[in-house]
């Protein structure tokens, strides 16, 4: 059964990807380039996997929420084998959205065009690696069946992934300036605060309230590793949200409060950016 869900995940997903891109060289082939329609469907997958891991969260968040230490859902480990090779397939399609944008490496030699690539997709290629090496196996190999309401948890991070997808995919059809896109940088700070942020006072309190003790004497009450686990994964959360929310202010305050100028956006070798095009 784990090798087919894994086999299952390293068929879809790519497939997915292929399709997406079929159909927009068709309906937008026009309108954007190849690297504008390689990165959309790249953000389409992403959105997909999203959705896909925030149902299996809430799914087995439900069905544990009595025991939430003893009590199983399949779905715990069953997505994570279903989602393994996503990491591969996600770093293989950004690669090839990388090479589409940038046609200058083309002449370069492999290890020229990775180290750029790796360059701009640092913290990606990090979590990409983290995960499959990291939280796979602990979920599969190292709970002893316990904990699956908490990787249910961890699971409804996901509902932010969707919100930042569609926003790149904004940006890719030079809708910076829209209101659904402030609407969209509104509902990725909500995301990032419910489903990143509080998601860890709700897990602390979801655990004081099974063994009947007050929420401030939960840190002291289960191991170390699992203060220092949330710690390390809640206060990147926290950073990042506080970009998004500062992010937000800058585009508010441009839209609404200031007169509006006829800045464009900085479009380099026809791929939309958010920032410069420094280097190019």
């Amino acid at each position: 059964m784990e090798v087919l869900l894994v086999l299952v995940g390293g068929l879809f997903f790519p497939s997915l990807f292929f399709l997406v891109r079929r159909l927009l060289d068709l309906t937008y082939g026009a309108r954007l380039n190849q690297g504008q329609v390689c990165d959309i469907a790249v953000k389409c997958v992403t959105a997909t996997q999203g959705i896909f891991a925030s149902i299996s969260g809430v799914i087995v968040v439900a069905h544990c929420y009595q025991n939430i230490l003893y009590d199983r859902h399949w779905l715990a480990t069953g997505y994570v084998y279903f989602a393994f090779p996503y990491f591969y397939y996600d770093a293989w399609a950004m690669y090839q959205s990388h090479w589409l944008r940038y046609p200058y490496i083309h002449e370069q030699s492999f290890h020229q065009r990775l180290l750029h690539f790796l360059r701009e997709r640092t913290l990606t290629m990090f979590h990409h690696l983290v995960l499959p090496i990291i939280f796979v196996p602990v979920v599969v190999y190292f709970r002893n069946g316990v904990g699956d309401f908490f990787i249910g948890c961890f699971m409804l991070f996901e509902p932010a992934v969707p919100v930042l997808a569609f926003r790149n995919i904004l940006l890719q059809l030079n809708m910076k300036d829209s209101t659904l896109y402030v609407v969209n940088g509104v509902c990725l700070i909500v995301a990032f605060a419910v489903c990143r942020v509080l998601m860890f006072p709700f897990m602390y309190w979801c655990y004081a309230r099974q063994r009947g003790i007050s929420l401030w004497r939960t840190p002291g009450e289960i191991p170390i590793k699992c203060n220092i686990g949330c710690a390390i994964i809640l206060v990147p959360q926290i950073y990042w949200m506080i970009m998004i929310i500062k992010k937000a202010q800058l585009l508010i305050h441009k839209k609404y409060v200031k007169p509006p100028t006829a800045e464009a956006v900085p479009i380099c070798n026809g791929y939309v950016h958010e920032g410069n095009c420094k280097g190019l």
